[in-house]
C-alpha cells in the first residue's frame, strides 16, 4: 500500500498532539501540585482556613503598603504587626488541628493522594511523549518508503538535537595543542 505525502500529512493533522508546540499544555488542564501539610489542614478545618485567609490578606496589605509608601512608613509598621499577629493565630490553630489524630490521618491521606495524582500525570505525560516520538519515527519511515525525504533533513534534525557549538568547535584542550 503506497501512501502519498498528502496521506501522511492528513494522518498527522488528525493527531493534534503532533502539531502542538513543545512545552504548551492543553488549555483547562493545569498540572496538579502536591499539597503541603498546611494546605491539607486548611481544606479540612474551616477555622484554620479563615485564619489562613486573614494572614494572606494581612501579608498582601503589608506588601502593597510597602510598595506604595516604602518600608519605613508608620502604616507599613502597623501592617507588619497585623501580619505577625495573624500569622501567630494561624500557627496556633495549625498546632491544635495537627494534634488531632483523626484530622492528621485525613491530612496525610490528602497529601498521599495529591502525590499519587502528580505521579500519575507525570507518567501519562511521559507516555504521551513516547507516543509522539514513535509517531514521528513512523512518519519518517513512511516518508523514507516513499523516498520523499532527502537524507539532509534527517541529518539537520539530528544536528538540531545536538549542541552545534560542541560538534563544530574543537575541544579547548585540543586548541592549545594545535596552536603549539
Amino acid at each position: 500500500m503506497a501512501l502519498s505525502l498528502q496521506d501522511i500529512m492528513n494522518e498527522m493533522a488528525s493527531q493534534p498532539e503532533m502539531l502542538r508546540p513543545k512545552g504548551v499544555e492543553k488549555a483547562g488542564h493545569p498540572m496538579p501540585k502536591i499539597i503541603s501539610e498546611m494546605d491539607a489542614f486548611v481544606s479540612l478545618d474551616p477555622l484554620l482556613a479563615q485564619l489562613n485567609r486573614s494572614y494572606e490578606d494581612a501579608k498582601s496589605n503589608r506588601l502593597s503598603l510597602s510598595k506604595a509608601h516604602g518600608v519605613n512608613d508608620p502604616m507599613v509598621e502597623i501592617a507588619l504587626e497585623m501580619e505577625d499577629s495573624a500569622w501567630c493565630m494561624m500557627q496556633t490553630r495549625f498546632l491544635e488541628v495537627r494534634a488531632d489524630r483523626g484530622l492528621m490521618r485525613q491530612a496525610q491521606s490528602l497529601m498521599r493522594n495529591s502525590e499519587n495524582l502528580v505521579e500519575a500525570v507525570k507518567e501519562k505525560k511521559q507516555k504521551e511523549k513516547a507516543i509522539e516520538v514513535f509517531q514521528f519515527y513512523k512518519m519518517l519511515q513512511k516518508m523514507r518508503e516513499l523516498n520523499k525525504t532527502p537524507r539532509i533533513f534527517e541529518w539537520l534534525y539530528i544536528l538540531v538535537l545536538l549542541d552545534p557549538t560542541q560538534t563544530l568547535n574543537p575541544k579547548p584542550h585540543l586548541q592549545h595543542k594545535m596552536a603549539a
